[in-house]
């Protein structure tokens, strides 16, 4: 009985020595998996952390596109605006320089055509009064020599170039105008044309940040 007693116990020896044995590769392996586990659950703490840190950025960078994008459009609607009331005081100014230029071109046609009455009526003058107590069929006395020789009047001259000044200067101040407006409707189509190209890239930022915050959010619920 001893001898089996001995026996039984030696073979529950061996057994616990394998269990042991079982049991302290169990351990070794639980604390490797631990260890995996837990530099896992660091990397993905971290990966979330990153994540939110990114997604808050993209928020951010797409709050001030959308932002940029509002402010260009109000410019632009200011621009319109600018550019349409320019263009108005341009129609009128142009228009009032023209209306000048045609009523000073008739007043000094009005002008040339009394003048020149005037001067037909002196000539037609000095020739009634060189025929005065003539008889009928004589010849005509000539002109005393004090007369000299008739020349056309010169009255109104200085009005004249006057009126003629003037209208030059209108003109010039229409064509400055006319140029002046060209380089506004230049500058305001340029400013339109920039402004909408930046708009556009800010929409297409706006698109690929979203698209950007979207697969973030969904890397940071998956970590």
């Amino acid at each position: 009985a001893i001898d089996e007693m001995v026996v039984g116990l030696k073979k529950e020896q061996a057994d616990e020595v394998e269990q042991m044995d079982w049991c302290n590769d169990e351990f070794s392996q639980n604390e490797k998996q631990r260890a995996l586990k837990k530099r896992e659950i660091e990397e993905l703490t971290s990966l979330i952390e990153t994540s939110a840190a990114k997604i808050e950025q993209l928020t951010k960078e797409i709050a001030g596109h959308n932002a940029e994008i509002a402010e260009m459009e109000v410019q632009m609607k200011k621009a319109s605006e600018d550019r349409e009331l320019e263009n108005q005081e341009f129609q009128t100014a142009t228009m009032d320089q023209r209306a000048t230029q045609e009523i000073l071109k008739k007043a000094l046609a009005r002008l040339e055509f009394f003048y020149k009455a005037k001067e037909t009526d002196a000539e037609a003058g000095a020739t009634a009064l060189a025929q005065i107590g003539a008889e009928p069929g004589a010849a005509v006395a000539p002109m005393p020599e004090g007369m000299g020789e008739y020349k056309a009047s010169n009255s109104g001259g200085g009005i004249k170039m006057l009126i003629q000044n003037i209208i030059e200067e209108a003109h010039t101040m229409e064509m400055d105008g006319i140029k002046a407006e060209a380089d506004s409707q230049a500058s305001y189509e340029e400013f339109i044309q920039n402004s909408n190209d930046s708009i556009a890239e800010a929409q297409r930022q706006i698109t690929s940040k979203t698209e950007q915050k979207a697969d973030t959010d969904a890397t940071k619920v998956e970590a």
